[in-house]
């Protein structure tokens, strides 16, 4: 059977790629410029049709990867040469926004920021946020219940997900876009499908929640002296600015002095030299006097010496300084190829996790680079290490010593980047015996052929 012929047939001329097509396209906007090598692409442009694709290559034992954004750090697009890709780019419908109901039914090819924009103009906030926003697509960012800079205040994608509906590796629909906050009808079973990076169905639609756009934010840089004045001022904003904090970002020294410095476009809005920056956000409805409020708060902390010094972001271009510095991280590859790490701990271990791992590379290397930053509030750190050694060779050496000083205080290898190819012979050290074993239980019944996104987590 030539499965490509076939599938010309379901989705038509000029939406199947033949393999020397689909190396025309870039494997990913992390595959450091690599092209796919697969044995074709299929563009679906409706459910129906994604149903159809599944069901023959269920029958025929074809693996699929399905594609979105490609913005994924975890290797989990990644497609061998006898894979086929099932891309959902074709799918990028925004189906409905429902105003008054404050809900948002699109389609999984819909890119992230079209869907901001869109509902932006109706008042409407679609909270999930993040630097790839441009290119991310809807269904790849539930696959991986993706975070972000806002999850403090609105929570990560799963968070946002009222309905799915998802097509099974048999081709079997399971069609559930609800627009109600409340259903407690027997299992939730879209809870199976936010998180699992396509190894159990492919979402083609989504039902999501949204809130009413705040009208006013404020946003600032601050520096400390002390991690200890870090968890202060992260508590002193809490009670001035309750529920309305949005963002809080702790950034360590070495990654503030990297994105402030040449070759970086970014100046830096405060003096260099301490050990830790923040930058946090407040979003929220308030007019008049709010802007000398909010100087006056940073005044006060100053005082009260929590933070040594601030900048405040009076401009759109000011808020667009700000947040680059903390968003564009391409620039950690500047130096070379980097090892990076996206993970959960307590915020009480923070600084300790982070003082052990540097004199674990200390000892083990001598010569190194250490960049710190993350999402403080909720306990998510992303890390990038970079050694003079060979880079492959000691990945799983530098893998094992950071997650090993991780486990031991219950953190997690992943906080929202998922699993993928690269985190998988290290699940076990974040999941028991009977977790992962409920897993490929839980595999074996939605795709017991597997031909869905075949290796990837499990």
């Amino acid at each position: 059977m030539n499965i490509l012929s076939e599938l010309v047939t379901i989705v038509g001329e000029g939406n199947v790629l033949t393999a020397e097509e689909a190396s025309e396209r870039s494997a990913g906007i992390w595959a450091r410029g690599s092209r796919l090598n697969v044995m074709g692409i299929v563009m679906p442009s409706t459910t129906e049709q994604v149903s159809k694709i599944l069901q023959l290559c269920n029958k025929v034992g074809q693996n699929i990867v399905p594609h979105g954004g490609l913005t994924n750090l975890t290797f989990a697009t990644q497609a061998e040469p006898s894979d086929l890709i099932l891309s959902l780019e074709k799918l990028n419908s925004i189906v409905e926004i429902d105003v008054q109901s404050k809900v948002a039914i699109v389609e999984a090819g819909v890119v992230l920021q079209t869907l901001q924009e869109a509902v932006d103009a109706q008042g409407l906030l679609y909270p999930v946020d993040f630097g790839a926003r441009g290119s991310a697509m809807i269904g790849g960012t539930i696959s991986t219940n993706a975070g972000g800079i806002q999850v403090l205040r609105y929570g990560a994608t799963r968070a946002q997900v009222l309905g799915l509906e998802v097509v099974l590796a048999d081709g079997r629909i399971l069609s559930s876009l609800n627009k109600m906050i409340k259903d407690n009808a027997g299992y939730d079973l879209k809870q199976l499908f936010i998180g699992s990076e396509g190894t159990l169905g492919i979402i083609t639609r989504a039902s999501l929640r949204l809130v009413s756009k705040p009208s006013s934010k404020h946003t600032a840089f601050v520096s400390m002296k002390s991690f200890d004045n870090v968890v202060r001022f992260k508590d002193l904003v809490d009670q001035q600015y309750q529920g309305t904090l949005t963002s809080f970002e702790l950034i360590w020294k070495q990654y503030y002095d990297l994105m402030t410095t040449a070759p970086s476009v970014f100046k830096p809005p405060i003096g260099t030299g301490l050990p830790f920056y923040v930058l946090f956000e407040i979003q929220g409805n308030d007019e008049g006097g709010a802007s000398e409020d909010f100087e006056s708060f940073l005044a006060m902390a100053m005082e009260q010496e929590i933070i040594a010094n601030g900048a405040i972001a009076y401009s759109q271009s000011d808020h667009a300084w700000f947040w680059g510095i903390r968003e564009k991280v391409e620039m950690l590859f500047s130096g070379g190829p980097l090892y990076v790490f996206d993970v959960s701990l307590p915020i009480v271990e923070m600084e300790n996790y982070c003082a052990a791992l540097d004199g674990k590379l200390k000892e083990e290397y001598g010569t190194y680079d250490l960049y710190i930053f993350g999402h403080f509030g909720d306990g998510n750190l992303h890390i990038g290490i970079r050694v003079k050694e060979t880079f492959d060779e000691n990945r799983k050496k530098i893998e094992g010593l950071t997650y090993a000083l991780l486990t031991k205080i219950g953190g997690s290898i992943t906080a929202e980047h998922g699993i993928g190819l690269e985190k998988k012979a290290w699940l076990h050290m974040c999941r028991s015996e009977a977790e992962i074993s409920t897993m490929h239980d839980l595999k074996n019944l939605f795709d017991p052929k597997g031909i869905l996104n075949r290796n990837k987590v499990l």
